[in-house]
């Protein structure tokens, strides 16, 4: 390894041996910067002395090499079909999810839950809020009641896919069944 300076000292790279140039800038306050150059970093402020070397220590030969030696970043089959079962999985409880209360609704009636609860804490608790904010809140409850046994059978699918070791034991799990009755609001 070779240790080169580049810009009165500034910069110090370690050009030699593989692809990655590890670089250690001096800042303005005497700290370090370290950091680790590849041929698709951005070399955007350096001194062009440094990214001359840079381009000389990557010949194309040298670039091939390390690139093929690099891991496959494509996802393994299994780990693809677990994203795309996770994501069904997923579709499926929200399309149940808003059939029981749309989005818009499921914000609203979270923010007034909010208020309610608020109120009750001010008031000495439920007893404390009149009539017609306990209707409100018994229907916030309700419509919970509702959607949270989806989130559960949601959760549960998701738990076993991810575990699923093989492709056989993810493809046995079926997303369309064993979801709560969808009971009339």
């Amino acid at each position: 390894m070779t240790f080169h300076d580049f810009d009165e000292g500034r910069f110090q790279a370690e050009l030699g041996g593989t692809i990655p140039v590890k670089l250690r800038e001096t800042l303005a306050d005497g700290s370090f910067r370290r950091r680790v150059l590849t041929p698709d970093s951005s070399l955007d402020g350096l001194p062009d002395a440094l990214v001359d070397a840079c381009a000389a220590h990557w010949t194309p030969d040298r670039v091939a090499e390390w690139r093929a030696a690099l891991p496959d970043s494509t996802p393994a089959p299994l780990a693809q079909a677990k994203a795309e079962h996770l994501a069904a999985i997923r579709a499926e409880a929200g399309r149940r999810i808003t059939a029981v209360a749309p989005d818009y609704r499921q914000r609203n009636v979270l923010a007034r839950s909010v208020e309610l609860l608020e109120a009750a804490i001010l008031r000495g608790g439920f007893d404390g809020l009149t009539e017609d904010e306990q209707t409100e809140a018994t229907a916030a409850r309700a419509m919970w009641a509702r959607i949270n046994p989806i989130r559960q059978h949601s959760d549960v699918l998701e738990a076993l896919a991810a575990a699923a070791p093989d492709a056989a034991t993810l493809a046995a799990i079926d997303v369309s069944v064993g979801w709560p009755e969808e009971a009339p609001a």
